[in-house]
């Protein structure tokens, strides 16, 4: 697979899906992705601080690939996430609320794997909108 494809797949398998086990499959064990919260390494890692804590707390989220450009071993992948506010995220109950919200990554592929990764989204004005109802550019209600 190429990098597309393996970005394609991520998105698909991984989140929409709910397919846990395609993360060690497809990212490489000493793969680093670069988030909010810091630098996380590894699939286990990357499982345990990233994707379970966002599938709690929205457990439909659903992630639609807006636009996706390829050279050589990187990706870049402009997404948007619709989702209903289910589970506890960063010390805010559940509220119930729908939320779309956009966002962009950038994947690094080595010999099939994803070794280097990056997200870009309104992290802060997601927590706002699910605190106050507050909208952005980038996130609001569906």
């Amino acid at each position: 697979m190429n990098a597309k494809q393996i970005a394609q797949r991520w998105f698909e398998e991984v989140w929409n899906r709910k397919n846990p086990a395609v993360i060690a499959e497809l990212m490489d064990p000493s793969a680093e992705a670069f988030a909010e919260g810091g630098t996380i390494r590894g699939p286990d890692e990357f499982r345990s601080a990233i994707y379970e804590p966002l599938v709690a707390a929205f457990p439909d989220v659903r992630i639609a690939i807006d636009g996706l450009v390829a050279e050589n071993d990187e990706v870049v992948v402009r997404w948007t996430v619709t989702a209903t506010h289910q589970g506890p995220l960063a010390g805010i109950n559940p509220t119930g609320k729908q939320v779309r919200f956009s966002g962009m990554t950038w994947q690094r592929v080595r010999q099939g794997k994803i070794v280097a990764g990056s997200d870009s989204y309104n992290f802060h004005g997601l927590l706002a909108f699910l605190s106050t109802g507050t909208e952005s550019a980038s996130v609001r209600r569906p």
